[in-house]
C-alpha cells in the first residue's frame, strides 16, 4: 500500500513541476563606430515563457534608453 501510495505522489508532482526558466539572447553585433545600427537581439531562452525584460546596456546615466516594440533606442 505505502509503494502505491509513493507511485502515486510520484506520478502527480511529475505533472506538477514547473520548468526553470534560463533566460539568454544573442547578439549580432558587439561593438562598432557610433551611431551603431542594425544591432538585432535573438532570443534563446529556454524551458518555459519570459514575461518580462529589463536590459542594462551599461549607459549608466549618460543617457535614455526608451523601447518601443521592440526596438531599444538609446538617447544622448
Amino acid at each position: 500500500m505505502k509503494r502505491l501510495v509513493l507511485v502515486l505522489v510520484y506520478c502527480c508532482a511529475a505533472f506538477i513541476t514547473m520548468a526553470q526558466t534560463t533566460a539568454d539572447f544573442s547578439i549580432n553585433k558587439k561593438e562598432g563606430c557610433i551611431p551603431l545600427g542594425g544591432v538585432n537581439f535573438t532570443d534563446i531562452s529556454t524551458g518555459g515563457t519570459v514575461v518580462r525584460r529589463d536590459w542594462n546596456l551599461g549607459t549608466c546615466n549618460e543617457g535614455k534608453t526608451v523601447v518601443v516594440k521592440g526596438t531599444v533606442m538609446l538617447i544622448r
